[in-house]
């Protein structure tokens, strides 16, 4: 009997009719599973995406502007109203295979790292697998405590007797900053004076939070105000480690004059904090408003802008000293993560090629110029602020500040080689 072929044009497989349906349909089902295509890694390691697609939160205006600009498409939000009950329902549809698997870069929140882990090597995440677990502020005391550039640091109430010793030991006042387990933002921050009644108010706590050592003699601008600088550390690598700090951040200052009789009771965080949210509060706008001594309106400078400064009115300052051992901190923090419980926890389950993270640092100095940095952020705030304050002053320090998110999103996406830009708006520093 002569066999007959007939062509089906949907699957384009030849099909035998001397031959049973049963044994037609196993040929169907072997010759239809496609092919996957090969994947390519760029020169940093990561996945090269076939199409410039890219997902984000509608919040992250600066992000999604920044993508478009540089020539990227928008296709939404990681998932469809995947805020809402945040990260539960994200997790639900990765569980029921509703995430996207096709093509395009999730510039995500927190807990995207771990919900897209091992969900698809076509989707690159900007969120390290369970990062935000690594950055809690207890591991953070576990990784970093025996550093010296690392505050002394205690976790209330388990650690109460080993901080009695400490606070009984110490010569005069000592002070220390109570912080909750995992706040953001300078929410939830106090510091005490460590002889004080309120400081022994403290340990009849019964929830864990921080408590650590307080920079007391902190570096003043103009003799005036405390600061803090926000550094950027991009880890485009697990395994094997690549991280690279980046040659611009920003100063943020405080408010009021510093003043160690502030603190308890009579604690003003306008004073002691620095973060931007709470120094741009409603309340705060007098201050924020104020041509201040050293540092003028606002609350922010860039780097680049503070170098020349310090080097014009400080005949001490040495830039160079200030990068090298920002750099030595950074690099152990970075080695310090990827060898965190949770990183491995991820990295046993992931595609190393398909996660990146951008690091925020928060660096202290002393009087000494001797640098310290008591906590590290995932998700840093990379939104722009408006240039005009409330008053319709033009502020040309959010202008510079602005520039620096901008060019830290620009340049993670250059450094990863995953489109074709190749100019860099700033740049980084090897750490690895």
């Amino acid at each position: 009997m002569a066999i007959r072929k007939l062509k089906n044009k949907k699957k384009n497989i030849c099909i035998d009719k001397s031959k049973s349906k049963y044994e037609n349909k196993n040929v169907l089902t072997t010759r239809a599973i496609k092919k996957k295509k090969p994947r390519t890694l760029t020169s940093e390691g990561k996945y090269q995406l076939q199409k410039l697609r890219f997902r984000a939160w509608k919040s992250d205006v600066t992000v999604i502007d920044v993508f478009k600009k540089r020539g990227w498409h928008y296709v939404g939000e990681p998932f469809k109203n995947g805020q809402d009950y945040y990260p539960k329902l994200m997790f639900k549809a990765r569980k029921e295979n509703k995430l996207t698997k096709k093509d395009c870069i999730i510039v995500g929140d927190d807990n995207d790292g771990a919900a897209f882990s091992g969900y698809s090597d076509r989707v690159l995440c900007s969120v390290l697998p369970y990062s935000h677990e690594a950055e809690a502020k207890i591991e953070q005391q576990k990784m970093f405590k025996n550093k010296k550039w690392f505050p002394t640091c205690y976790t209330l109430p388990k650690e109460s007797n080993q901080l009695k010793i400490d606070i009984k030991k110490s010569e005069g006042d000592t002070f220390w900053i109570c912080k909750p387990v995992n706040s953001y933002g300078g929410c939830g921050l106090k510091v005490y004076n460590g002889k004080s009644k309120e400081m022994n108010q403290l340990f009849k706590r019964k929830c864990p939070f921080i408590v650590q050592k307080y920079v007391s003699n902190p570096y003043l601008m103009a003799g005036l105000y405390k600061f803090h600088v926000r550094c950027y550390m991009l880890i485009s690598n697990i395994s094997p480690l690549k991280a690279y700090l980046y040659k611009d951040g920003q100063v943020l200052f405080a408010t009021i004059p510093f003043d160690l009789k502030k603190v308890g009771d009579d604690f003003n965080k306008y004073i002691h904090i620095t973060n931007y949210k709470i120094s741009n509060e409603k309340k705060n706008r007098k201050n924020m408003y104020a041509n201040k001594p050293g540092v003028g309106i606002g609350t922010e400078w860039t780097m680049e802008e503070w170098f020349p400064f310090m080097e014009k009115n400080d005949p001490k300052w040495s830039t160079q000293r200030f990068w090298n051992d920002l750099q030595a901190m950074a690099k152990s923090i970075s080695q310090g993560i990827v060898s965190s419980r949770f990183i491995q926890k991820g990295l046993k389950e992931c595609h190393v090629e398909n996660h990146y993270e951008v690091l925020g640092l928060d660096v202290m100095m002393n009087e000494n110029y001797e640098l310290s940095i008591s906590e590290w952020n995932t998700q840093p705030g990379l939104e722009n602020v408006p240039v005009r304050m409330d008053n319709g002053v033009l502020n040309p320090h959010n202008i510079t500040s602005n520039a620096v998110n901008v060019g830290v999103i620009n340049d993670v996406l250059t450094k990863l080689g995953i489109d074709s830009v190749k100019k860099y708006h700033t740049g980084w520093i090897t750490l690895n």
